[in-house]
């Protein structure tokens, strides 16, 4: 009985580490990726460039705009500057075209449009806002990754102590 307890106690720290990633990855839902997907389905370049000012100004004021999301070595998929630098211009490019006092509607559409394709992706599983991987994690990636290391081992060796005191 003890080697079950010891076991499930040793599981703890990993569940609790795979809630607490749930709940940031749905914080970031709430304060950038969210409005990513807003901005790419706004019917208006007005409206498109209030939500992809909500989600450029929270990375810009976390400081999310430099760096790679890996921790051990940096692919193109993990660039959080190449990624910050696209929705700042995109921005810019909303901006830009919000002030034009003349615009046909044919112009509106090809500037939403593009917008639209900057956002997101489209793969297997239907649509998505394109966005570094573990950018829900950043900047402390390599600390959750040590972490998940860590308590994952910790959460096999529970295992095995549960499965012998079963088997006892």
């Amino acid at each position: 009985m003890t080697k079950i307890l010891v076991g499930l106690l040793a599981m703890v720290p990993f569940v609790g580490l795979i809630l607490a990633a749930w709940i940031i990855s749905i914080q970031a839902n709430n304060n950038y990726i969210g409005h990513l997907e807003r901005a790419a389905t706004a019917n208006t370049i007005e409206i498109a460039k209030t939500e992809l000012s909500v989600s450029v100004t929270y990375l810009k004021n976390n400081k999310m705009t430099d760096g790679y999301t890996s921790a051990i070595y940096r692919t193109p998929d993990e660039d959080v500057g190449y990624w910050y630098k696209n929705l700042d211009a995109s921005l810019a490019g909303l901006n830009a075209a919000a002030a034009r006092t003349e615009m046909s509607e044919l112009e509106r559409s090809n500037i939403l449009l593009k917008l639209r394709e900057t956002l997101q992706g489209h793969g297997s599983e239907g649509t998505y806002v394109i966005h570094p991987d573990g950018i829900s994690r950043y900047p402390n990636n390599g600390l959750w990754s040590f972490f998940f290391t860590v308590t994952g081992v910790l959460a096999l060796v529970g295992f095995i102590l549960v499965t012998i005191g079963l088997n006892e």
